[in-house]
């Protein structure tokens, strides 16, 4: 049968089986692109093309079992992005164990919730969003406890265990030590269960189980968007005078954020940005083209980074390097037909700027041409993390959104303990990381310059 993937992103890395063909693939993620057809060259082979045939669509990539070659599903689509409901079944694909697989259970928050009651409130500023809210923790244990019951997913260990902690006084301890329980299971209940559990030691008032209180014994209602079109803070607690306080929930450090995705949109279109390396970034999305609509569309990142590159990072002029973002087509190209030789004079040039650039690494510089999106993305992120006046735009415009991230503590979780670090937006340490890709992946699925807020 086959079972996830709960979002395209969710199982990278995971062996799956095609059904038609029942060869064993690597799941590698997706690419979504307004032309398609565009993306074909990117494998060596397309297994499978699922929907009815239209321009738009996303292409979801698999690296052969033993071999290296790459292989491709075509995915007819309008829209597909990380957030999209997309199984193995969708795209012709099942798993072929449940090794690997970490979402197995279907526990999702807006699984959890449906026993709340509907309400349109106003949340980080959006007006009229649709959501699930409780007002007492027996509700909400009602709710989780219902579903978990009626999915044939959710083991009887699973449902004692939370309904044990549900009933218990302090909220402090599950029990994982029934031998039942596996390590993903205890990873997927603190991911989802845990955007729930926030809420329960809110109205409950545990201070003891919070690095700090921001509800101050006031917690009225627990309230869980569940509009799809919402992508703001994942819950809330409204305070009995009405004031609502948006949380964001991870478990442990939770995952890094684009910066190109979750920040540049929210800035692309502001006046006066001070000079900074943010204010850089700005501007070359502006001369590549790329706009807040695409940046939310999740497109155009790339088109930034080697424009910054060729221009900010390498100081080449338009009539040296007239389209930066043909480098890395270019250079693309050659790695998938095998010939990265024959190059233009441009990229010729943009290749050897960087092995003669003194700040970037020589293990980068080892592996050129694959390593130029690399270059580029760790040299952004070293100039974002030595620049205060950029520290300084993302620390306000995350202030101003005025919510708190609530870090379920990953190594107590394992041992069956609870306790959250809560720290408001704007009183982090944002720092910035350009290593998340190899340095010998041009195309750097894995991911370009990423920021994450520290304690």
């Amino acid at each position: 049968m086959a079972r996830g993937l709960t979002h395209p992103t969710a199982h990278v890395g995971t062996k799956l089986k095609h059904v038609a063909s029942k060869k064993e693939y690597i799941y590698e993620g997706f690419e979504f692109n307004r032309d398609v057809m565009t993306l074909v060259g990117n494998v060596d082979k397309i297994i499978d093309t699922i929907g009815t045939k239209k321009k738009t669509g996303a292409i979801f990539y698999f690296k052969e079992l033993t071999g290296n070659k790459k292989a491709g599903v075509i995915f007819y689509s309008n829209s597909v992005t990380t957030a999209s409901n997309i199984n193995a079944g969708k795209i012709g694909m099942q798993y072929t164990s449940t090794k690997g697989a970490t979402e197995n259970l279907g526990i999702q928050a807006s699984n959890l919730i449906l026993g709340g009651k509907s309400e349109k409130l106003t949340i980080n500023g959006q007006d009229g969003v649709s959501c699930k809210t409780f007002t007492d923790v027996r509700t909400i244990r009602k709710s989780v406890i219902d579903y978990m019951k009626s999915s044939n997913k959710v083991g009887n260990h699973i449902v004692d265990a939370v309904d044990d902690w549900f009933g218990s006084t302090n909220l402090k301890n599950f029990d994982w030590q029934n031998k039942s329980f596996k390590d993903s299971e205890i990873n997927e209940l603190g991911k989802y269960l845990g955007e729930i559990i926030i809420g329960v030691v809110a109205l409950k008032n545990k201070t003891s189980l919070m690095s700090q209180n921001p509800f101050g014994g006031n917690a009225a209602k627990f309230v869980v968007p569940d509009d799809p079109s919402f992508s703001g803070v994942d819950s809330a607690i409204m305070l009995k005078d009405g004031t609502i306080v948006p949380i964001s929930s991870k478990l442990g450090a939770g995952a890094k954020a684009s910066i190109f995705t979750n920040f540049l949109p929210k800035v692309i279109d502001k006046r006066n940005l001070p000079a900074s390396v943010i204010k850089d970034l700005v501007d070359s999305a502006k001369s590549a083209g790329i706009t807040k609509a695409k940046l939310d569309a999740k497109q155009g990142a790339k088109d930034i980074v080697y424009e910054y590159g060729v221009r900010k990072i390498l100081g080449l002029s338009r009539s040296a390097v007239p389209n930066p973002y043909a480098v890395y087509t270019e250079i693309r190209q050659g790695s998938l037909n095998g010939d990265l030789t024959n190059f233009s004079a441009p990229t010729l040039k943009v290749i050897s700027a960087i092995a003669k650039h003194k700040d970037i690494a020589q293990n980068v510089k080892d592996i050129l041409p694959l390593s130029v999106t690399a270059a580029f993305n760790r040299e952004i992120a070293r100039r974002l993390n030595e620049d205060s006046v950029s520290q300084d735009l993302v620390a306000n415009i995350l202030s101003g959104k005025n919510f708190y991230q609530a870090n379920l503590d990953l190594n107590k979780w394992k041992k069956g303990e609870v306790y959250f670090k809560l720290l408001l937006s704007g009183d982090a340490k944002t720092s910035f990381t350009g290593a998340k890709a190899a340095i010998n992946a041009i195309d750097a699925k894995q991911g370009l310059v990423n920021y994450e807020l520290k304690y």
